[in-house]
Protein backbone atom coordinates (compact mmCIF):
# COMPACT_ATOMS: atom_id res chain seq x y z
CA UNK A 1 0.00 0.00 0.00
CA UNK A 2 2.93 2.44 1.13
CA UNK A 3 4.68 1.62 -2.34
CA UNK A 4 1.02 2.78 -4.44
CA UNK A 5 0.82 5.97 -2.32
CA UNK A 6 4.09 6.96 -3.51
CA UNK A 7 3.62 6.23 -7.14
CA UNK A 8 0.20 7.99 -7.07
CA UNK A 9 2.14 11.14 -5.57
CA UNK A 10 4.67 10.95 -8.52
CA UNK A 11 2.14 10.21 -10.99
CA UNK A 12 0.39 13.61 -9.71
CA UNK A 13 3.47 15.55 -9.80
CA UNK A 14 4.21 14.32 -13.15
CA UNK A 15 0.75 15.39 -14.33
CA UNK A 16 0.76 18.70 -13.08
CA UNK A 17 4.56 19.34 -14.37
CA UNK A 18 3.09 18.47 -17.84
CA UNK A 19 0.70 20.74 -17.59
CA UNK A 20 2.15 23.63 -16.43
CA UNK A 21 5.21 22.95 -18.97
CA UNK A 22 2.07 23.07 -21.27
CA UNK A 23 0.75 26.59 -20.08
CA UNK A 24 4.29 28.04 -20.23
CA UNK A 25 4.61 26.85 -24.42
CA UNK A 26 1.67 27.84 -25.40
CA UNK A 27 1.69 31.07 -28.15
CA UNK A 28 0.44 34.07 -26.35
CA UNK A 29 -0.38 35.95 -29.49
CA UNK A 30 -1.79 39.86 -29.25
CA UNK A 31 -5.07 40.80 -30.01
CA UNK A 32 -4.40 43.18 -33.19
CA UNK A 33 -6.74 43.54 -35.79
CA UNK A 34 -5.09 45.58 -38.65
CA UNK A 35 -6.89 47.19 -41.61
CA UNK A 36 -4.97 46.04 -44.57
CA UNK A 37 -6.49 48.28 -47.94
CA UNK A 38 -4.98 47.66 -51.16
CA UNK A 39 -6.13 47.86 -54.31
CA UNK A 40 -6.73 44.82 -57.33
CA UNK A 41 -3.77 45.92 -59.04
CA UNK A 42 -1.85 46.31 -56.20
CA UNK A 43 -2.68 42.50 -54.63
CA UNK A 44 -2.16 40.93 -58.22
CA UNK A 45 1.62 42.54 -58.20
CA UNK A 46 2.23 41.06 -54.41
CA UNK A 47 1.02 37.97 -55.40
CA UNK A 48 3.19 38.18 -59.01
CA UNK A 49 6.41 39.46 -56.84
CA UNK A 50 5.51 36.08 -54.24
CA UNK A 51 5.84 33.49 -57.02
CA UNK A 52 8.53 34.90 -58.45
CA UNK A 53 10.18 34.95 -54.87
CA UNK A 54 9.20 31.44 -54.47
CA UNK A 55 10.46 30.67 -58.40
CA UNK A 56 13.99 32.30 -57.22
CA UNK A 57 14.43 30.04 -54.18
CA UNK A 58 13.17 26.75 -56.32
CA UNK A 59 16.20 27.51 -58.76
CA UNK A 60 18.59 28.29 -56.06
CA UNK A 61 17.88 24.96 -54.58
CA UNK A 62 18.04 22.92 -58.13
CA UNK A 63 21.40 24.54 -58.89
CA UNK A 64 22.93 23.63 -55.38
CA UNK A 65 21.82 20.21 -56.41
CA UNK A 66 23.13 20.30 -59.63
CA UNK A 67 26.39 21.19 -58.62
CA UNK A 68 26.75 18.92 -55.79
CA UNK A 69 25.97 16.37 -58.72
CA UNK A 70 28.83 17.61 -60.70
CA UNK A 71 30.93 17.19 -57.36
CA UNK A 72 29.99 13.49 -57.28
CA UNK A 73 30.72 12.73 -60.59
CA UNK A 74 34.02 14.69 -60.58
CA UNK A 75 32.75 16.91 -63.38
CA UNK A 76 32.63 20.01 -61.00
Amino acid sequence: MHHAVKANKMVDRTIKFFRKSCELSRANFPNITPTISLTRDEAISLLISAIAMEELGLSHIINAEGEKLQYVLGLY
